[in-house]
């Protein structure tokens, strides 16, 4: 093959081929969304899911039905905790630990209580309590506001003959068969109560129903006409729990 046939063919094979881009193809982008989003979205959701599923437990324990509540299945929430006393009863300057109405609702609530009501379960218990040798009183009022009354609650003494009204527990609730426990009587009262304090007074907690021992502590069930005595500390000297107490006509 002469030079100028060489020329030619090669001209011809450069007009055909160009510059040789694109002989050789791409591989194509592959379309879709890339794995890192899916990861970043399935995170998502599960964080609703679990946010969702804890509003509505918390929404649940905060009910103020009778069911559900924090305690004595969990720890006792902060709205509780922090309107009980730990004062310390010096028998000098107090005798006993004034009611406390902060938050007594929400303490409720959170504990939760039903609601207060006189006609569907109303029934009475008696509470005596001595700390370190003292008799302290379980005052009047307690758990009743100008607004709202707790479905555990005391009434004022003075307005009953003899005083048989004093220290005697009203439970009176909107959910039939309701059972109070011991410690929400003492939370609506506003004090700290476990097995081995009663506000600032530790030593050691005993209860007895009737004249008998129970281990029970704060989860105590009160059942109608219960003769409930809690020592704490140092008994009196010849100490005898009380068997029994009278109550009022109709109570």
């Amino acid at each position: 093959m002469s030079q100028r046939q060489k020329q030619r063919t090669n001209e011809n094979r450069a007009r055909r081929l160009g510059t040789g881009e694109g002989i050789a193809r791409k591989k194509p982008r592959k379309s879709g969304t890339p794995g890192w989003v899916w990861i970043v979205v399935g995170a998502l959701v599960v964080a609703v899911i679990g946010l969702g599923g804890a509003l509505i437990l918390r929404s649940h324990n905060g009910s103020s039905s009778g069911s559900g509540s924090f305690w004595p299945n969990a720890p006792l929430p902060a709205v509780v905790t922090e309107r009980n006393s730990t004062q310390k009863l010096d028998f000098i300057s107090t005798t006993t630990w004034p009611v406390n109405l902060t938050n007594i609702k929400e303490a409720a609530q959170a504990l939760g209580l039903p609601n207060q009501s006189d006609s569907i379960e109303h029934y009475h218990v008696h509470l005596d309590i001595w700390v370190d040798g003292h008799k302290v009183e379980v005052p009047p009022n307690m758990g009743l506001t100008p607004s709202w009354f707790s479905p555990l609650h005391t009434h004022e003494y003075s307005n009953v003959p003899n005083n048989l009204s004093r220290g005697v527990i009203h439970i009176e609730a909107d959910k039939k068969g309701f059972v109070a426990l011991l410690g929400q009587v003492f939370f609506m009262w506003g004090v700290r109560f476990d097995n081995n304090c009663m506000g600032g007074n530790c030593g050691g907690v005993k209860i007895w129903v009737n004249g008998k021992p129970v281990t029970a502590g704060p989860e105590l069930k009160l059942h109608p006409h219960n003769e409930v005595a809690v020592v704490v500390g140092t008994p009196p000297k010849n100490f005898t729990p009380p068997k029994s107490f009278q109550f009022a006509p109709g109570e």
